[in-house]
């Protein structure tokens, strides 16, 4: 995963993308002009003026989903092997 520096990150949420701190797992995302912070134990709404003091030595990256896709065809050959066993 490509490492985002603090002067990138203004752009990259203004862009619509959703990013990570690296050190604790919280989640930034920018609408209706606040940054929204969402963590497993908290969650906080600030301007960029308070953001960029706060959070300029973490270290970001962009959040991708993970969806995992089921080959459809290894999916029906596994039912056809494990019904003829069953």
């Amino acid at each position: 995963m490509k490492e985002i520096q603090i002067n990138e990150v203004g752009q990259y949420l203004k862009d619509g993308f959703v990013l990570v701190v690296v050190e604790d797992r919280t989640f930034i995302q920018y609408k209706n002009q606040k940054i929204y912070l969402y963590n497993s134990q908290w969650h906080s709404t600030m301007p960029w003026s308070d953001f960029y003091p706060l959070y300029q030595k973490m270290h970001f990256v962009l959040y991708e989903e993970h969806q995992e896709l089921v080959d459809e065809k290894k999916d029906e050959e596994y039912y056809q092997w494990a019904s003829k066993y069953q």
